[in-house]
């Protein structure tokens, strides 16, 4: 199963977006994520694990080891579906990827006002 790396600066785009960005880096199948307003702090978040494919492509993944913040998820797990595509010749690589409470199989279940958050991000293709 594929599975995430590099860094890419994120956007949310569900109603709770207020304003800030998002640098959600994956590395040694950990996820760490840094958000921008007016102090920038790096969290690691815990361990990424994927836990299939879905019909469309996307991948399901979970987090293990989570350690909380609120400001970024304010629930005891997280549970996820991401899917990436490359732009025009492949310079830019596009992550959509959604958080859910619960166990979740699309990246429209990361609209849930209560127990879901969306992004939407890229990172150069180099990366």
């Amino acid at each position: 199963m594929p599975e995430l790396s590099g860094l890419y600066r994120q956007i949310e785009v569900n109603q709770k977006y207020a304003k800030g960005e998002y640098d959600l880096l994956f590395k040694d199948k950990k996820m760490y994520m840094q958000y921008y307003d007016q102090k920038v702090e790096t969290k690691e978040l815990g361990d990424v694990k994927t836990n299939g494919i879905t019909d469309d492509g996307s991948v399901m993944f979970s987090v293990t080891n989570w350690k909380s913040d609120p400001k970024i998820w304010p629930f005891d797990t997280l549970n996820g579906v991401y899917k990436e595509s490359f732009g025009q010749e492949n310079i830019f690589k596009f992550l959509e990827i959604a958080f859910g409470k619960d166990e979740i199989k699309s990246l429209d279940q990361g609209l849930d006002p209560t127990s879901g958050r969306y992004w939407v991000g890229v990172k150069c293709g180099s990366a």
